[in-house]
């Protein structure tokens, strides 16, 4: 998936999210207003749901964070001297050995 239809969706899913949060934290209030609290039935449901939403939230930030992170190139060890080469090399840059190409 192209990673700016990727971040796209993941903007959305976080207004989502924030809407969410903002309609549970309505309910709690009112809750408390009508004289139930977090220690009544619905206000515990309410709370894992918000328990819930803060981890959906983590999660997303992680995808963020991999999306933005910076793609790993391949690597191989030099059979000589050990060292870690990138894959396509052709020679060592550590003990100048000439270096197999990589088959895909």
């Amino acid at each position: 998936m192209d990673s700016e239809i990727l971040k796209t969706k993941l903007t959305a899913t976080n207004a989502q999210l924030t809407v969410a949060e903002t309609q549970l934290d309505a309910g709690m209030r009112q809750l408390a207003a009508d004289g139930g609290g977090a220690s009544s039935a619905v206000g515990k449901v309410l709370a894992v749901a918000f328990d819930h939403l803060r981890d959906a939230r983590k999660s997303l930030g992680a995808l963020d964070q991999l999306l933005l992170a910076e793609p790993v190139e391949p690597t191989r060890e030099c059979p000589r001297c050990k060292k870690t080469v990138r894959a396509a090399a052709t020679l060592c840059g550590f003990c100048w050995v000439k270096l197999a190409p990589v088959r895909a």
